[in-house]
């Protein structure tokens, strides 16, 4: 491998070595969607939170298909606007609810995937989990509190 920018591609048994060393990261979500939202490329943690019970069965769904009611619908009208917009959406605090119900905080890193002519063709990002502990600061039940308010009444 003359160009280190080659492990980005499938290697020749159709792994993408970076999806194989983010499979590692047990609190870091990433993903990578086509233009019309749909998984591509997952780690197993957004596999393992998503309660699928292997890679193929997010491949090809939304995120409204995978992480069902609001936050499902929220995760792909931000993917839209940002594949439509072809800007990046940097640190959003966001929160969903694992296959048992348990709810993860992360911050989401989402920017637009462009081709050689420069027209957005997916989308590409991560969610790292908000350090455990956080939610116990003073501040953090009060943003949580705003944050729930905003989701349900503003479009």
């Amino acid at each position: 491998m003359d160009d280190p920018r080659e492990w980005l591609r499938p290697a020749p048994d159709g792994s993408w070595p970076l999806e194989i060393l983010l499979d590692g990261s047990p609190d870091l979500i990433f993903f990578v969607k086509d233009f019309e939202g749909r998984y591509v490329s997952v780690n197993d943690t957004l596999r393992r939170r998503s309660g699928a019970p292997h890679k193929q069965a997010v491949l090809g769904r939304t995120a409204a298909e995978v992480f069902t009611g609001e936050p499902g619908r929220r995760f792909n009208e931000q993917d839209m606007q940002a594949v439509r917009d072809g800007r990046e959406l940097r640190d959003v605090l966001e929160m969903y609810f694992g296959p048992q119900g348990e709810p993860h905080w992360c911050l989401t890193h989402k920017m637009p995937l462009r081709n050689s002519a420069g027209d957005v063709v997916g989308l590409i990002g991560l969610s790292r989990d908000v350090p455990a502990g956080i939610e116990r600061h003073e501040d953090f039940a009060r943003v949580a509190q705003a944050l729930r308010y905003m989701y349900g009444h503003y479009d």
